[in-house]
């Protein structure tokens, strides 16, 4: 079928609609392909819908943070001074050579305390029924293990040095230095023979079995470099003790690992030294892996701030949600404007009028936020006794809730004992 679109009055614009519609016209003949590809793309789009949507809905979902103060996690109210046992005074104490790295950590760890520091050196030969003569509180200690593992990655690396300048070859082979010459061996790298300027000869460029100030040749140009990371491991365990009574006022046990790094280089080429991996190793002391287990033991006197002084955590909490509740979508917007009086009270009103969970939990985040926690605790216990008599499962965000407000509460019953102690 033939279109005649041109006739002596069509005008550019009759001729470029021509061109279009050509075009077109052309355009029908994949319509099997684009139907195709309307349906991968359908496909794609499903794909990225299903995966992404909901990451997407968690991120945007709101959430409030609060700040809970934790009193020591020692008991140590009451008490005035403490000190640490040196580790090195047990005679059967394992790798003994790091005890007096270990009594060190201990002893920089409590000085960050507000109680004094006794200096143990005149309890050495006092029964422990008697140091409560000298300090308050005592702590012994000692070292579990050391274990020590080596990470071994290889790589060749060129020779870069005088070797291949003055004339020797590290074969043991002697050769000229730019000598074109021919014969056996004559030129840097030269063949079996070999005129002098027949093309046979080779410079110090070498190529074929030459090699050159470059590296370029055999691999008896190049070192095998094994770099060889050690991690050092150390785990102790310390106790606290009450002097007066030898109570015992805490225990704990601890992990802390260091690592170092170091080049070996090497002119074998053997499968040894190409082995790669991690493999432990047996402890065997030496200046190396000691001044690498030493930087693992200070780390120990950072992590016992917590037991000599309050601090204090960081709580997130994500607001549950009710589809098509237009009062907790209401709510949600003004947490995110910081209206939180105002969603204090929807939340209240909803969760009286409706009993709904998820308006109740939002209350008692709330009333965490606000520091009331007892006021949280029994609301949620009310939220949790009420599905137990429904019949229902009591959700894990509920139960768990309730287990860690009974732990922030625990902890200021002890915090306030600590402001009565300061206070006398």
């Amino acid at each position: 079928m033939n279109f005649n679109f041109y006739n002596n009055n069509s005008t550019k614009k009759d001729m470029s609609k021509a061109k279009c519609f050509r075009t077109t016209l052309s355009s029908l003949r994949p319509l099997r392909s684009w139907r195709l590809c309307e349906k991968s793309s359908f496909v794609y789009t499903l794909i990225i819908s299903i995966t992404f949507y909901p990451l997407l809905f968690i991120s945007c979902a709101t959430a409030l943070s609060f700040n809970v103060e934790h009193p020591p996690l020692v008991d140590l109210r009451n008490m005035k001074s403490i000190t640490v046992l040196p580790l090195e005074w047990n005679v059967n104490i394992r790798h003994s050579h790091l005890a007096p790295e270990v009594s060190a950590a201990l002893v920089y760890g409590i000085r960050m305390s507000s109680l004094n520091y006794i200096d143990p050196a005149a309890m050495r030969n006092v029964s422990d029924l008697d140091l409560y003569k000298y300090v308050d509180v005592y702590i012994t200690g000692r070292i579990n293990n050391v274990t020590v593992s080596d990470h071994v990655q290889t790589r060749d690396e060129p020779i870069y040095n005088d070797r291949n300048r003055d004339g020797r070859r590290h074969g043991g082979r002697e050769h000229g230095d730019r000598d074109r010459g021919g014969g056996q061996g004559g030129g840097h790298g030269g063949g079996q023979g070999g005129g002098g300027h027949d093309g046979r000869g080779h410079d110090d460029r070498g190529r074929g079995r030459g090699h050159d100030n470059r590296g370029r040749g055999r691999n008896d140009d190049t070192n095998v470099v094994r770099t060889v990371t050690r991690t050092v491991t150390v785990d102790i365990e310390y106790t606290y003790f009450r002097a007066s009574n030898n109570e015992v006022l805490g225990h704990f046990k601890k992990r802390a690992a260091d690592y170092d790094s170091s080049d070996d280089i090497r002119f074998e080429n053997s499968s040894y030294l190409r082995s790669s991996g991690r493999t432990p190793q047996s402890y065997q002391p030496d200046s190396w892996t000691d001044n690498i287990a030493a930087a693992a033991i200070k780390q120990f006197s950072g992590s016992m701030s917590r037991e000599l002084g309050l601090w204090t955590t960081s709580e997130k909490r994500t607001l549950k949600g009710s589809a098509g509740s237009r009062a907790l979508g209401e709510a949600d917007k003004l947490i995110r404007q910081r209206y939180y009086g105002r969603a204090y009270e929807i939340y209240s009103d909803t969760y009286k009028r409706t009993g709904d969970i998820s308006a109740g939990y939002n209350l008692a985040v709330l009333q965490q936020f606000d520091g009331k926690f007892s006021e949280a605790l029994e609301l949620l216990e009310e939220i949790r006794q009420a599905v137990i008599t429904s019949g229902k499962k009591v959700p894990d965000y509920i139960s768990n809730e309730i287990v860690k407000i009974k732990g922030f509460i625990d902890g200021y019953i002890v915090l306030d004992g600590y402001k009565e102690t300061s206070k006398n």
